[in-house]
């Protein structure tokens, strides 16, 4: 297991997994770490899929892809019939339960902090739509998430009481993409969080598709 400080070490030139199924933390491009709930992302574009038998996001250039995972919603796939919720074939097709739409999305979201937090939790909600199709051959709305648990202690990893300066580095990038030049220096003591801050910008500014690089040095030669 690698040091929270190297997990986030990524060649964004060689990205595990397949493009169009990939969690927006896996591009290398957000300054979030790795965990089970990157599975529930691919796990919701799969479902995506299933429902509307097309991806989400869908393009030939693999940034593109990468810029719509980080910073693109999904369209809506409530409005699409689909013909695997039909009782017999030849029948009028019915358009997907939102229940399904909201767990498909809830697995999608961004953060991971917005996604199922156990598989538990997302079986349960499964299991109450296969119960309701089996008694009903309808599956009603009813509120998602409600005995979605975590098993384990997850701090969330947003960074806290440095919003001011996240802006500032924001507005410099937003007079730059103007046609500005401008040079910001972050100081301070080692260990207070200058590489978090700086960190914390790279999605905003990958969105607006600039260009985000970044480079760390050991005062001390070993």
């Amino acid at each position: 297991m690698l040091p929270k400080e190297n997990q986030s070490l990524v060649n964004l030139n060689v990205i595990e997994g397949t493009l169009a199924y990939i969690s927006p933390e896996q591009t290398g491009r957000m300054n979030r770490g790795i965990d089970f709930r990157s599975d529930f992302y691919s796990l919701g574009v799969t479902f995506y899929e299933l429902l509307t038998g097309e991806l989400p996001f869908k393009s030939d250039d693999a940034m593109e892809l990468l810029h719509c995972h980080l910073a693109k919603q999904p369209p809506a796939i409530k409005p699409h019939p689909n013909p695997l919720l039909n009782k017999e074939r030849g029948q009028e097709e019915r358009e997907i339960p939102e229940v399904l739409s909201d767990i498909v999305m809830k697995l999608m979201a961004k953060n991971a902090e917005d996604r199922y937090q156990s598989a538990s939790g997302l079986k349960h909600d499964l299991e109450i739509c296969l119960k309701q199709l089996q008694e009903t051959n309808n599956i009603e709305y009813f509120q998602i998430a409600q005995r979605d648990i975590c098993d384990r202690f997850i701090i969330p990893e947003k960074l806290y009481g440095r919003e001011n300066e996240v802006q500032e580095l924001l507005a410099a990038f937003e007079r730059v993409s103007n046609g500005n030049s401008e040079l910001m220096l972050v100081a301070g003591f080692s260990g207070i969080g200058k590489t978090a801050v700086v960190n914390e910008v790279h999605k905003p500014i990958v969105k607006q598709r600039g260009y985000f690089i970044k480079g760390k040095f050991d005062q001390f030669p070993v």
